[in-house]
């Protein structure tokens, strides 16, 4: 398989799974739709809707990254790319340092959507990994 090949494999599997994600997240497992209610009386947001929100946003950052990739060419920013927006991804759904959660009950909608932005993520580093692997392996072949 040519080389040019492989570039185009990992830039379809990037979309693919942006287009997963961001479907996953709007259309067939969507976040929470209920709201929190204040001490003060007020309706707030529970942090699932933001969570969503992030996701939809970092699956089109991968989206745009799978597309330069195709476009361009550019494999080892794209692959370094894919890693970073995989683990965003995954890091979101957990209440971390980094993450902004979801609920903890695990009968709410937003648990389905965490499992897929999970199982996303973790293909995307899975594809920015083996990108990775393929242009050091070609880097190394033009050396020898």
């Amino acid at each position: 398989m040519k080389k040019n090949a492989k570039g185009k494999i990992a830039a379809v599997i990037t979309i693919g799974l942006s287009i997963v994600q961001m479907t996953a997240v709007k259309v067939f497992a969507p976040v929470c739709t209920g709201m929190l209610t204040l001490e003060n009386g007020n309706e707030t947001y529970m942090k699932c809707h933001y969570t969503g929100q992030i996701l939809f946003y970092l699956s089109i950052l991968l989206l745009v990254n799978g597309c330069l990739f195709l476009i361009m060419g550019q494999r080892m920013s794209a692959g370094v790319m894919s890693i970073v927006i995989g683990l965003l991804s995954i890091l979101v759904t957990g209440s971390g340092i980094l993450g902004v959660g979801v609920c903890a009950t695990g009968n709410m909608a937003c648990g389905m959507t965490a499992g897929w932005a999970r199982v996303c993520g973790g293909a995307a580093i899975i594809t920015g990994i083996i990108t990775l692997i393929l242009v050091y392996r070609a880097e190394r072949k033009e050396q020898i």
